[in-house]
């Protein structure tokens, strides 16, 4: 399936579920511009892997990052066990210890800069 912007804006709107767009992008961590971009149809390339997998670990309504790597146009099979592993877990937790998840990565992945 090649990207197209209409299908993932539709995808893209399921997945947002009941949040605004802003607590979308938030919980995402990407800015709303991009949001928007994406929901509007405006951006004309397919979002990178990494967007991809940030959009399926926070969806609603049972849409994956799988569903958006398909209709990006990359292939499923690209998605390795250990991601799938990975944001399944991540998936099950709610919001806010998805959050807190988050910072203490970031903040592991401050630290092993701090050694270099």
């Amino acid at each position: 399936m090649k990207y197209s912007k209409k299908i993932f804006a539709l995808l893209l709107e399921r997945a947002k579920g009941e949040r605004s767009w802003r607590v979308f992008a938030e919980d995402c961590d990407i800015s709303s511009v991009q949001m928007r971009k994406l929901a509007c149809c405006e951006q004309e390339n397919p979002p990178r892997r990494k967007l991809l997998l940030k959009l399926g670990a926070h969806s609603e309504n049972g849409i994956t990052a799988e569903d958006f790597l398909t209709a990006a146009g990359t292939d499923e099979e690209k998605l390795s066990a250990e991601d799938k592993a990975l944001l399944s877990t991540v998936s099950a937790l709610r919001p806010k210890d998805r959050r807190l998840l988050e910072d203490y990565a970031a903040f592991l992945l401050s630290r092993s800069g701090e050694d270099d």
